[in-house]
């Protein structure tokens, strides 16, 4: 979902194909409180991630609540996960260049997760949020 245009648009398509009461988690890529835009550090590290996976712009968690919860799912758990990658896996991921360790960096600053945790069950009697009711 990092790469869509619009989390609300994929949120919300995923809560019009869920069944009624369905339950929908993910992972979601995002910057945390954390992050400050005017901390060129912060901003240097974000960069580094956005150009080493090709993500036009890194949302922050309240913008990913805000598209989470404008899809009308309900959510029930929403957490942050943090940013841990085991000895080996980062041995693997450092082939991908600077977004690794923009990751890495964005982890040990607080500022980065890959890891933040959505989940919510669509509402019995769920309404489309951009279509009105007739």
């Amino acid at each position: 979902t990092v790469y869509a245009p619009s989390l609300k648009a994929v949120y919300t398509e995923i809560a019009r194909v869920l069944k009624p009461g369905g339950v929908f988690g993910v992972y979601e890529w995002l910057m945390t409180d954390d992050f400050h835009a005017k901390n060129a550090k912060h901003v240097e590290i974000r960069q580094r991630i956005e150009r080493g996976d090709g993500v036009v712009n890194m949302l922050s968690v309240r913008e990913g609540l805000e598209a989470f919860g404008g899809s009308a799912l309900q959510g029930s758990k929403l957490i942050s996960c943090g940013y841990e990658a085991p000895k080996l896996a980062l041995e693997a991921l450092r082939t991908q260049g600077m977004s690794v360790w923009g990751m890495r960096d964005g982890g040990r600053e607080g500022i980065f997760t890959t890891g933040y945790l959505m989940v919510g069950r669509k509402p019995e009697e769920w309404v489309h949020p951009g279509k009105k009711e007739t």
